[in-house]
């Protein structure tokens, strides 16, 4: 009996608890714990790393599983692979091309260097890249966002090891004047 009274009362209280949340707050506490998702599920590939070119385990991890062949750019593919595998939907259609991640699935909150509309950029958002070319052609996850530096720390997939050779997943860092925008999902 002391133990159904002590569930009795467990329970009330964390029903009174959620009862007393707002709908925003219980939102704000869901977003935050996505963007933790993203960010720790990307963190779990940092070192993954390429056979020849954009071959062997990143063909297998990235590719493979969405219709892609060995030697596909896979930035924007290891992108959609950390959302899936955090159980976060993003909405971005063809998600492959680096540009997409920029499209009206997301939010612009850093263009230029400048934060637009004094959004600033979260861990979980996604660093968008221009690299030679006219047209954005590679996409990386934001995991550290120091607002007073010049830099931040992004995850990438088909992306050069800081280290030494080769390429893959790492963990970089990146100037933020790099980068063209960064867009934030909605979620």
């Amino acid at each position: 009996m002391r133990l159904l009274t002590g569930l009795f009362w467990a329970l009330l209280l964390v029903h009174y608890a959620a009862v007393g949340q707002s709908a925003a707050d219980s939102k704000r506490r869901s977003i935050a714990l996505q963007r933790q998702a993203v960010t720790e599920t990307a963190v779990k590939y940092v070192g993954t790393r390429e056979v020849g070119q954009n071959r062997g385990p990143v063909f297998e991890l990235f590719m493979k599983p969405y219709g892609y062949g060995p030697g596909t750019m896979y930035c924007g593919l290891f992108c959609h692979h950390v959302f899936t595998q955090a159980d976060v939907k993003h909405g971005v259609k063809g998600p492959a091309l680096a540009a997409n991640w920029s499209l009206p699935a997301s939010v612009v909150v850093w263009r230029g260097g400048h934060a637009v509309n004094g959004r600033v950029p979260l861990a979980g958002d996604l660093a968008l890249f221009r690299f030679g070319g006219h047209r954005i052609n590679h996409v990386e996850v934001i995991v550290n966002w120091p607002n007073e530096e010049r830099y931040c720390w992004v995850i990438g997939g088909n992306t050069s090891n800081p280290n030494g050779p080769g390429e893959g997943v790492f963990l970089k860092k990146r100037l933020k004047s790099e980068m063209i925008v960064v867009s934030r999902i909605t979620f």
